[in-house]
């Protein structure tokens, strides 16, 4: 059932429609919590919950950049407010997921995957601090993008096909 609700979730964010959206993942997420409870050695448990935080953060996004255009649209003071704490929430969520990949990538030694997930977790937060206007952070996250990109063709390199 997670993977159905998160399915769903995608179908309804690629369509726009962020309110259903919100409630698949958010269903999803309430599923998949339980599994990792009861199964906390298991590690695809945990990089499927990684994958909900980052899709959360991506939704959260999502509706920032909407509720954005629309105050730029209608010069709507309200929207923009709103527009600017949707945002700064995704950029919450987006480091709350950073956070959580770093501590599996330690306790794990740092697998390919992980390192893939948390570089585009990086590059998102990287691109949200950017359209906000915060220039420090985004100087920070390219740096710390560098250290992990140094480190990819030496450690636990991708498997080859």
């Amino acid at each position: 059932q997670v993977r159905i609700n998160f399915r769903l979730y995608d179908l309804y964010f690629k369509a726009g429609w962020f309110e259903r959206a919100g409630v698949c993942l958010d269903r999803a997420f309430e599923l998949h919590e339980v599994l990792v409870r009861r199964y906390p050695e298991a590690k695809a448990y945990r990089v499927w919950l990684a994958t909900l935080y980052l899709s959360r953060a991506r939704l959260l996004r999502a509706q920032g950049e909407r509720e954005f255009l629309e105050a730029a649209l209608t010069l709507s003071r309200g929207k923009l407010a709103r527009a600017r704490m949707i945002l700064a929430e995704a950029g919450r969520a987006f480091s709350e997921c950073i956070s959580r990949l770093e501590s599996m990538a330690e306790k794990e030694g740092s697998p390919w995957y992980l390192r893939d997930l948390l570089a585009g977790s990086l590059r998102e937060l990287l691109s949200l601090s950017l359209l906000v206007g915060d220039e420090g952070k985004a100087e920070k996250i390219r740096s710390r993008l560098r250290e992990l990109h140094a480190g990819f063709s030496t450690e636990n390199p991708r498997p080859t096909r």
